[in-house]
C-alpha cells in the first residue's frame, strides 16, 4: 500500500469529478431545452385563449408532457451528478488518509533505522 493507492483514489477522485461536471453540463442543457417547451406552451395558451380551439389545447398539452418528460431526464442527471460529487469527496478523502498513512509508515520505518545504526 504505498503511492499507487493514493494515485488511484486520486484518479478516482478526477474521474468522478470530471464525471459530475459533464452531468450538470447535460441537466443544463435539458433545463433550457424544458424553458423553451414551457415558452412554447405558454404561446400555444394564449392562442387557444384566442381562438377555443381544442386542437391548440391538445397540442399544448402534448407539448407539457414533453416538458415534464424533459425535466425528469434532468432530475435523473441532477441527481447521478451529486452521487458523483460525494464519490468525488469519498474518494478524495481516501487519497488524503492513505498519503497520511504513507507518510506515518515511512516516519515509524525510519527511527528503527536509524537506531540500528546507532547500536553498531
Amino acid at each position: 500500500m504505498g503511492a499507487r493507492s493514493v494515485l488511484v483514489a486520486a484518479g478516482c477522485s478526477l474521474l468522478t469529478g470530471a464525471g459530475a461536471v459533464a452531468c450538470f453540463l447535460k441537466t443544463s442543457q435539458l433545463r433550457t431545452e424544458a424553458g423553451w417547451l414551457m415558452a412554447r406552451a405558454d404561446a400555444q395558451a394564449a392562442e387557444y385563449s384566442s381562438t377555443l380551439d381544442s386542437a391548440i389545447a391538445e397540442t399544448q398539452l402534448a407539448t407539457l408532457e414533453l416538458h415534464r418528460a424533459v425535466l425528469q431526464r434532468a432530475h435523473t442527471w441532477q441527481r447521478l451528478e451529486m452521487v458523483l460529487i460525494l464519490a468525488a469527496v469519498v474518494s478524495a478523502f481516501c487519497a488524503y488518509f492513505l498519503h497520511l498513512y504513507n507518510r506515518l509508515r515511512r516516519q515509524l520505518d525510519q527511527p528503527e533505522a536509524s537506531s540500528n545504526f546507532s547500536q553498531r
